[in-house]
């Protein structure tokens, strides 16, 4: 994550703003130069989402449908008559929006399935039927041919943490349910539709395994007993597309918590990054991922120890074997190869 200004006052402003608290600007947020308007930047108002007093959408409208691009992306949405369903979805919204941006700056595009049916992305944001008995009683987390259905009970941070104690998850978070089944979505487009299956079976398995049954049999034995040398999480032990997702969701935590410590002045940009780059840094970097590893390293040490002296659970509960960094390194090659259409410098 950068760091915000206004473009009215230059106080800083944060990437949920809604509002300047210095100067009271209305704020909106530019996703293509990923930069805040105010209606006194430019000759023209912004447009507005549409979704702004609905979800406090702080994103520019398009100016033929009024939905954001991030808001494009969404095809589904709960009951908003119904109890806490628009909190809910609006904490959704606001962690697609996180991971939008993301994408954006890597590079990798996001179409909507209105834009391309066959290979678009679309987002249904889902709640439970509280009828018993009935069918599809029960949401299921999960994604199939660019479609990411979420239950939107994971916007409740007491359901949220009784099912990370229950799965002993050490991290679950709604940007990180995004995350990992945007991984899915793009091993599609980058992995079986590129041919890229021979390096990905070397490194994560054969995904022609029996998808089903190697969950059933995650969920009823748990994960392999050696899974932190070979695995980023306990779930990505349960199949290759899952190792490959759990390793995608990490990549982007890595580098977006990367970003943002430089951003505060926690850590610096390598030397060989001009100085123009530097916001943007680690995103689509020439650097191989063994030099964001070893910097991200540092930096995770140094605000886990903060968090230890404040009393706190470590922020960053992950120690990473060769082997994972060695697979995460994939996804970085993979990523800026697809974006910048050359391989990594070693």
């Amino acid at each position: 994550m950068r760091r915000f200004q206004c473009a009215h006052c230059g106080a800083e402003v944060f990437f949920d703003s809604m509002l300047c608290e210095s100067c009271h600007s209305t704020l909106f947020f530019d996703p293509g130069n990923v930069t805040f308007l105010t209606d006194s930047s430019s000759s023209q108002a912004p447009i507005a989402c549409i979704n702004r007093e609905v979800i406090s959408c702080n994103w520019v409208g398009d100016s033929a449908g009024g939905l954001c691009r991030a808001c494009q992306l969404t095809g589904m949405y709960p009951n908003l008559d119904s109890p806490g369903h628009q909190e809910r979805w609006a904490r959704l919204e606001a962690a697609k929006r996180q991971v939008v941006s993301a994408l954006d700056q890597l590079g990798l595009d996001h179409p909507s399935k209105r834009e391309r049916p066959e290979s678009g992305l679309v987002f249904q944001f889902l709640a439970d039927n509280p009828t018993p008995g009935a069918a599809n009683s029960q949401v299921m987390t999960g994604h199939e041919n660019g479609r990411i259905i979420i239950n939107i009970a994971e916007a409740d941070d007491a359901i949220r943490e009784q099912r990370r104690a229950t799965l002993k998850e050490p991290y679950r978070t709604l940007v990180g349910h995004i995350r990992h089944e945007i991984g899915h979505y793009y091993w599609d487009r980058l992995i079986q539709s590129e041919g890229r299956l021979r390096t990905f079976r070397a490194l994560f398995g054969d995904e022609r395994d029996d998808y089903a049954k190697a969950l059933e049999r995650y969920y009823h034995e748990g994960p392999r007993g050696d899974w932190q040398g070979h695995f980023v999480s306990a779930y990505a032990s349960s199949h290759p597309w899952e190792d490959f997702a759990e390793t995608w969701a990490h990549y982007l935590h890595t580098i977006d918590g990367l970003q943002t410590a430089i951003a505060f002045g926690l850590a610096s940009p390598p030397p060989e990054v001009r100085q123009e780059d530097a916001s943007a840094f680690p995103y689509l970097t020439p650097l191989s991922f063994d030099r964001i590893s070893a910097m991200w390293s540092e930096v995770a040490i140094a605000v886990n120890a903060l968090n230890r002296s404040l009393g706190q659970p470590d922020l960053y509960p992950f120690v990473l074997s060769n082997e994972v960094i060695e697979k995460l390194g994939f996804v970085h090659e993979l990523i800026v190869s697809r974006a910048c259409g050359a391989r990594v410098a070693a």
